[in-house]
């Protein structure tokens, strides 16, 4: 089994090594199909070969994402369209328009010097601001993230592409799949939380998920994925990565971002979650049994990502401090929720009611 999950990992793009493509070849690529000649940064990310690429000439600043050869196209599309659908169907939501190819295009091949495929160029607009991870919100700035996430998911209702029919390691109905990842945590503290969680998930989640409401979801609303501007009367000023976009029961969206702000110091662990929550209720209604499952669905995220990461470092991965970067926390987040009790979380998120 744990050969059979890992080729899964690995199939997903997690035991990969990091997509480099010259910077000389994205300029000419740039330039010849966008008219875009500008300075390049490289920037850090899961699989995409990413820059930053300020205009020369021009203030104007773009981001730059060129997609693993081994990415399939139809997610690579999925990413670039499904951006454009959210900007048609609400464009106050402020997420990374696509800048298009002078053939009218949302995306490019990127051919290497023997004509093979380096991946595909897509250019996005740059949001300036302060990530979410590195800001100190208040509770009611973390109902405006919330809000905002219902704001995507409504636009995404009725998005429909083949790209998001995905059955990877973070589409959480496959979750208790990754059950065998437990056996090679060494910590056993850390594998009685893990397996405290999988039997919890097992139990509340598996039976309702076939018939869960499901539509298309952003996958991965994390503070890493949210740009910020705490003197912005709207406080969110964008939202960033559709990488991890599928169609799944709904309630795994607001379950991911609540799972992120667990506080493995504070008092209460869900306060932040509460109120992220109680957001996006304003925004996208979820009833008292989907409340359930985003409970469960948060400590089962944070368990997964946890084990995912010891996976990796474990195997060796030149991606160490990226993904420490992320995962970090989530080992003392799942054991702070858990000593509060599941049923604490329950009542927490039951009481992120939007008229309370």
């Amino acid at each position: 089994m744990v050969n059979a999950v890992s080729r899964v990992l690995e199939d997903g793009g997690l035991g990969t090594t990091s997509h480099s493509v010259p910077e000389e070849l994205v300029a000419r690529t740039l330039l010849e199909h966008y008219d875009l000649a500008g300075e390049l940064t490289r920037v850090a990310t899961e699989m995409d070969a990413t820059f930053r690429c300020r205009e020369l000439g021009g203030d104007r600043e773009y981001l730059v994402k060129v997609s693993h050869p081994s990415e399939p196209i139809d997610i690579v599309h999925c990413q670039a369209e499904a951006v454009e659908h959210i900007a048609a169907k609400d464009p106050r939501i402020p997420v990374q328009r696509v800048r298009r190819t002078r053939a009218g295009s949302l995306w490019t091949a990127l051919a290497g010097a023997g004509g093979d495929s380096q991946g595909v160029i897509r250019v996005h607009e740059f949001i300036p601001g302060t990530l979410l991870v590195d800001a100190t919100p208040t509770l009611d700035q973390l109902q405006a993230v919330g809000a905002m996430l219902g704001r995507v998911d409504v636009a995404l209702q009725d998005f429909v592409h083949v790209g998001t029919e995905r059955q990877f390691v973070w589409n959480l109905t496959r979750f208790t799949e990754f059950a065998s990842l437990i056996d090679l945590e060494r910590d056993p503290h850390r594998r009685a939380l893990a397996r405290t969680v999988f039997a919890a998930f097992s139990q509340g989640v598996d039976p309702s998920v076939d018939a869960a409401r499901s539509q298309v979801i952003h996958g991965d609303f994390s503070p890493y994925n949210v740009v910020v501007d705490p003197e912005a009367p709207d406080f969110v000023i964008g939202v960033i990565d559709f990488g991890d976009i599928m169609r799944v029961p709904v309630v795994f969206d607001p379950a991911v971002m609540c799972g992120n702000h667990l506080d493995p110091a504070a008092p209460d662990p869900w306060a932040s979650s509460r109120a992220l929550l109680r957001g996006y209720r304003t925004i996208f209604p979820l009833d008292e049994s989907e409340i359930e499952l985003v409970a469960l669905a948060s400590l089962a995220r944070i368990t997964l990502r946890a084990l995912v990461a010891s996976w990796r470092l474990d195997r060796g991965t030149e991606r160490g401090e990226y993904i420490m970067q992320h995962a970090r926390d989530d080992w003392d987040r799942l054991e702070r929720a858990l000593h509060a009790g599941i049923s604490a979380a329950r009542r927490a998120l039951h009481d992120a009611s939007p008229h309370t």
